[in-house]
């Protein structure tokens, strides 16, 4: 099939403004354009670890809840005569200790009683492994709703092609501006993944419906009011044995540990080429929408200057009551003077705090203290001249140009001298004030350098038996080696010596041997003799 372009379409549908078109088009060419064309490839992976347990773990909490376990109590109760069913000792004694329930006792002596304590035995199912289990779901519909909502709302996966373009551009004396932005999402191209996806999340969908099964169960209705069960879980003898509770505690440990949000989202791009045929469409399309903007302008021109503008908000200023004064090193002379005089008592305090501490480090514990030392003394200093230039600042001063006699004098000198001890009596406060926090604080500090110490001993102590244990360790296997060694060397000496022995032996038996065939070969020798020695006798005579 023969290719056609977009452009040669709209040459074809374009029948007026030719012209104004073509123009905006080499506009648009000759201006700064950026152009994309890519495919984002958007995949949820679902996490099946948490679905599968889940599925699994539950069968044990429906077994449970279906036949629980239960404690039996007897409870005892105080009934009429004729609803009393069983009797036992403790009713008998009851009724002695009790006349008032006593009806009345006939001549023969037989006691006719009112009432009776008897013994009615019930099931409490409030025990701590039920309330546990109620626990546990109560705790798993969150857990999954969370997780279930969250995969819900991102669970559409999708393939997108997109194409844009921004171009920016001179048409006479005006600037234009046009964004172009085409996206196209579409099913992702892996059905494998979306079945399985599909798959679990129907499997999620079940497991909340078992439980809201189990919440609006007899049990988990009749456990909700009860205590409840806070972790850490105690694990008794029926969590350890019974197979059900256990799977229980184990699922309560799971979903304590999983902290994911159980799934994943793999996203993946690909720039796609542009050739210049495409690149021409997107031109010829940029070109036609700036074309459709100015036609419409001129058309609608009187329309829209009769169309007022809205009204622009204005914003009410705020009044600031509070300003917060942070004084810089840097001299400012637009400031007042009171700002001057603060700055100069900071640069003191920095003065003295660079002087106290000129290097880096310290070298021994001498030097360290003489020269904290020096700087507080120095911060102490300052304070003081700051605290005598406040307090003289605040004292009236002395009004009118008239000669005083002596005793106006002498009054004035008191009066002045009593707003000192004031002053002063509050700055001693004060400093007592922060003298007791220093030594709080040099309490606080001295308990946890104890603290520390002892720590510190502690594990000086474990690192020291540490070593012993090494060394007792490496003692006894230097043992056990040289142990090892003598064992191999007499098992060897004994190996040669039996060695030696089983040679004798077979050396003894084989001398044995050839002396026994000598002998028989001595004796068939003789034999032979006496007998030719018999044939020689019986020849002569």
């Amino acid at each position: 099939m023969e290719k056609v372009y977009l452009h040669d379409f709209v040459e074809k549908m374009r029948l007026d403004n030719s012209e104004l078109c073509e123009r905006f088009c080499h506009a648009l060419r000759a201006g700064r354009n950026k152009t994309y064309h890519n495919v984002v490839s958007e995949a949820i992976t679902l996490d099946d670890s948490w679905i599968l347990t889940l599925e699994s773990a539950l069968f044990s909490v429906e077994k449970i809840v279906k036949n629980p376990r239960k404690f039996i109590i007897d409870e005892e109760i105080l009934v009429d005569v004729a609803k009393a069913r069983r009797t036992t000792s403790k009713t008998v004694r009851h009724l002695s200790s009790n006349s008032q329930y006593v009806q009345n006792i006939t001549e023969e002596g037989e006691v006719r009683p009112k009432k009776l304590l008897t013994t009615e035995m019930d099931e409490d199912l409030a025990i701590y492994e039920n309330r546990f289990v109620c626990a546990l779901v109560q705790r798993l519909i969150p857990f999954v709703e969370t997780r279930y909502n969250d995969i819900v709302s991102r669970q559409n996966s999708f393939d997108q092609t997109g194409v844009g373009m921004i171009s920016n551009f001179r048409y006479g004396k005006n600037e234009v501006e046009v964004k172009l932005n085409v996206k196209v999402k579409e099913e992702p191209r892996n059905q494998v993944l979306l079945e399985k996806n599909n798959e679990l999340i129907e499997k999620i969908r079940q497991l909340r419906k078992r439980l809201k099964i189990l919440l609006n169960t007899e049990f988990i209705r009749t456990l909700s009011g009860k205590k409840p069960v806070h972790p850490p879980i105690m694990k008794t003898n029926l969590i350890k044995m019974n197979v059900d509770y256990n799977n229980c505690y184990k699922l309560w440990l799971y979903i304590s540990s999983y902290t994911y949000v159980g799934f994943s989202v793999n996203y993946q791009e690909k720039s796609l080429p542009l050739d210049g045929d495409y690149y021409d469409d997107l031109t010829v399309i940029a070109a036609i929408s700036v074309q459709s903007l100015v036609q419409n302008n001129l058309l609608n021109k009187r329309t829209y200057e009769n169309i007022p503008f809205k009204k622009m908000k204005e914003k009410d200023f705020k009044l600031l009551t509070q300003y917060k004064f942070e004084p810089t090193f840097e001299a400012d002379n637009s400031k007042p003077s009171e700002d001057i005089v603060n700055e100069y008592y900071f640069k003191r305090m920095r003065d003295e705090l660079v002087r106290a501490t000129k290097r880096n480090e310290y070298l021994d514990e001498k030097e360290l203290k003489t020269s904290f030392a020096r700087f507080c003394r120095g911060i102490a200093k300052i304070n003081e001249e700051m605290y005598k230039d406040v307090i003289t600042s605040q004292l009236p001063k002395t009004k009118g140009k008239l000669k005083k006699t002596p005793l106006q004098k002498k009054e004035e000198a008191v009066s002045r001298q009593k707003e000192y001890l004031k002053r002063y009596r509050q700055l001693s406060l004060i400093k007592r004030e922060e003298l007791e926090k220093i030594l709080r604080l040099e309490a606080r500090e001295l308990l946890k350098l104890e603290k520390l110490q002892e720590a510190l001993d502690k594990e000086r102590g474990r690192q020291k038996n540490k070593r012993l244990a090494e060394k007792k360790q490496k003692e006894r296997l230097e043992k056990i080696s040289n142990k090892k060694v003598i064992a191999e060397t007499n098992a060897k000496e004994y190996e040669q010596e039996i060695r030696d022995r089983e040679a004798a032996r077979i050396a003894a038996i084989e001398e044995e041997k050839r002396l026994k065939k000598e002998a028989a070969i001595r004796k068939r020798e003789l034999k032979k003799l006496e007998e030719l020695k018999e044939k020689y006798d019986g020849e002569n005579k």
